[in-house]
């Protein structure tokens, strides 16, 4: 994209490994991690959105007022890491990883094409790639064995 920027928020549900939610923007702007999170714990049911954690680092977007009122108004939780220790967020921290490995974003030339390749990726990742840790099967596929719907 010529040496530009792209910005990726992404939420992951644990026990199946799904991705659940993610926006990709141009610049890390407040949307980029409230925009469409307030749609998905609208529509999870109350007694799951209670027993939901949020990890997350300690950026901006998740110190301030905003999305914290947010996780609040849904009485979600929040677990942030100690700065400087990327330990706490492991499973997103690894998504990003293979996600870093597995496509090949340097050679999109549009935010849009970067999108487009990110949005392709991670139905491949829920519904196609199998994981070690939950015994070869997809994200999907242990969604549905743990009776997870999303």
């Amino acid at each position: 994209m010529g040496g530009k920027k792209a910005y990726l928020f992404a939420a992951k549900e644990l026990k199946s490994r799904k991705l659940v939610h993610y926006a990709v923007k141009e610049r890390p702007t407040m949307d980029l991690a409230i925009e469409g999170l307030d749609y998905y714990l609208m529509n999870l049911p109350k007694d799951i959105r209670r027993k939901t954690i949020v990890h997350s680092d300690q950026g901006y977007h998740f110190t301030s007022l905003q999305f914290r009122s947010l996780l609040n108004f849904y009485e979600v939780s929040q677990s942030m890491s100690r700065k400087g220790n990327c330990l706490d967020n492991t499973p997103i921290e690894s998504f990003f990883g293979h996600l870093k490995d597995e496509i090949d974003y340097k050679k999109c030339s549009t935010f849009n094409e970067v999108r487009d390749v990110v949005k392709s990726y991670i139905s491949y990742y829920n519904n196609e790639r199998p994981q070690w840790s939950l015994k070869r099967k997809t994200p999907a596929e242990a969604g549905v064995e743990l009776g997870l719907v999303f």
